[in-house]
């Protein structure tokens, strides 16, 4: 190809030229086409290489589309499900077993280790998973995993109530299938809409396959489930360091985020806000209990002492099991909670387990409105989330949605300077 191309030009110089002139005329233009060929290579060279370079490996949370996913697993062995509180002993969560995922809906399929976590939700037929995979294996290259900092990461799984009235929260079998793991997810949703710090998650339909027995179908109906974003990729996504402070040993139930006079306590507002919607109890700042903090410019996680490490960046909720409450309680009133929502705005919340130590009132109201106000305008976007989920949901979940923007609307109005 090149050596036509040269030849052409070569023989345009050479027509019509003077016989004095036309040898060196035509050296040239061969000179000049030679030249005008390796740039035009090197460019599409630079091309190609550019375009590998932008070919991006879409990442489990980069979209929001639902998955379909196949979870393979020793699930009538290591990972025998939930009965009851009972079964939440150290040695079951920390023996991790061989499983396998598939997810359909993009073609994929790598090796992973399961391990069991958490406590007693209520019947669990397959408990909460963490879920291993080894980044250097090259079945995850290419897949959703491959991008993910981390290496391991939450999957929640549906639990139901008792029939006896003595399981998750004493209520009974749930009034909707697939409605406790689908109002969790929602409300995991809520915080991500708010745009507040948020760990992302990524809803799935699952199928469980019983390792233990052939690969059979260990639950027979198709179930909901969905994966939190792992601390490492939320560490770079938003810059800062993700911090479970039972980590700090010894000594680090001294030195927490609401007794470390240096903390902001105003940063558990955005936590406090989506708690009240989600009728979620089961938090305590105080205590650490199903929030982690995020840090700035954290030098050594491993001393005890946070006050050295960093400066304190935000507070992030997880575990949000018990805002499934909202399917039974019916519909709360405007003015019930607003009644909460004005005690988290004078600085006294369930979640603190009183009021918060040493805390400049003044500022934290502040505070209150400004984050009141950043969140008055989601409130279709809130009502939206509830419309996007695959199956439908109580009509009590979007008045729910209703009254509490209502009861937020009035906070503000009775709150803000005249």
């Amino acid at each position: 190809m090149n050596a036509w191309i040269g030849m052409i030009l070569f023989l345009s110089a050479f027509s019509g030229s003077a016989q004095a002139q036309e040898v060196p005329q035509a050296l040239q233009a061969m000179k000049e086409g030679e030249d005008a060929i390796k740039k035009l290579d090197g460019h599409c060279a630079k091309c190609e290489a550019q375009k590998k370079a932008e070919k991006k490996v879409e990442g489990l949370f980069d979209r929001r589309t639902l998955l379909k996913v196949k979870i393979t697993g020793q699930f009538s062995g290591k990972l025998k499900g939930d009965g009851g509180p009972g079964f939440n002993v150290p040695d079951h969560r920390l023996t991790q077993s061989p499983g396998m995922i598939e997810i359909k809906s993009h073609g994929q399929k790598f090796p992973v280790q399961l391990q069991r976590r958490g406590g007693g939700r209520g019947t669990c037929p397959v408990p909460l998973l963490k879920v291993i995979w080894d980044k250097k294996d090259a079945q995850i290259q290419g897949t959703l995993f491959d991008p993910l900092k981390d290496n391991d990461m939450k999957w929640v799984s549906e639990c139901y109530f008792a029939e006896n009235g003595a399981g998750f929260m004493g209520k009974k079998l749930n009034p909707i299938e697939h409605g406790s793991v689908m109002m969790e997810y929602l409300t995991q949703r809520w915080m991500e809409v708010s745009g507040f710090p948020a760990f992302r998650v990524r809803l799935a339909q699952v199928h469980y396959l019983d390792s233990s027995k052939g690969n059979r179908r260990f639950v027979k109906k198709m179930q909901y489930g969905f994966f939190i974003e792992p601390d490492k990729d939320v560490e770079k996504r938003l810059d800062v360091s993700v911090l479970h402070l039972k980590m700090f040993k010894p000594g680090y139930n001294d030195i927490d985020f609401m007794t470390d006079a240096k903390s902001d306590h105003t940063l558990a507002i955005p936590t406090i806000l989506i708690e009240v919607l989600a009728a979620n109890w089961d938090y305590d700042l105080g205590k650490n209990k199903n929030t982690v903090v995020l840090m700035k410019k954290v030098q050594d996680k491993k001393k005890a002492n946070l006050k050295e490490v960093g400066v304190y960046a935000g507070v992030l909720p997880y575990d949000m099991a018990i805002s499934a409450d909202i399917i039974f309680q019916g519909n709360e009133s405007v003015n019930s909670i607003l009644s909460r929502l004005q005690s988290n705005f004078e600085g006294k919340t369930s979640g603190f387990n009183g009021e918060i130590p040493n805390l400049n009132v003044a500022r934290w109201k502040a505070e209150f409105l400004r984050y009141s106000k950043e969140l008055l305008p989601k409130r279709q976007a809130f009502l939206d989330e509830i419309q996007n989920l695959p199956i439908q949901m109580p009509e009590g979940v979007s008045k729910r949605v209703a009254a509490y923007f209502d009861a937020l609307q009035l906070l503000v109005q009775e709150n803000s300077p005249k």
